[in-house]
């Protein structure tokens, strides 16, 4: 079979890229910055953009509790939980 010489360049298809975005939970900073410089060593390594670690911001948790001890729905107290923040770190 011939091919035909047109008088262009072949052209090469595109790599198509891929985005990976991971979000990482815990309530102990340190493991959480620890685990975030692992990933991001590691695809260093590897020769991969990487943008972050963007800090998000902490949630605190929340315990809805009734006041008193009978079935009033009306009556609800909400407490905050001193200590018990969720952390939160994205990796693009």
């Amino acid at each position: 079979m011939a091919f035909k010489d047109t008088g262009k360049t072949p052209v090469e298809p595109e790599v198509a890229i891929h985005r990976i975005r991971i979000t990482l939970t815990s309530r102990n900073v340190k493991s959480l910055e620890k685990v975030c410089a692992d990933l991001i060593r590691g695809a260093k390594e590897k020769n991969l953009k990487v943008k972050g670690p963007v800090r998000m911001p902490a949630k605190t948790l929340r315990i809805t509790t009734r006041k008193t001890p009978f079935v009033k729905k009306k009556k609800k107290k909400e407490k905050k939980r001193r200590g018990r923040n969720v952390k939160r770190r994205s990796l693009n």
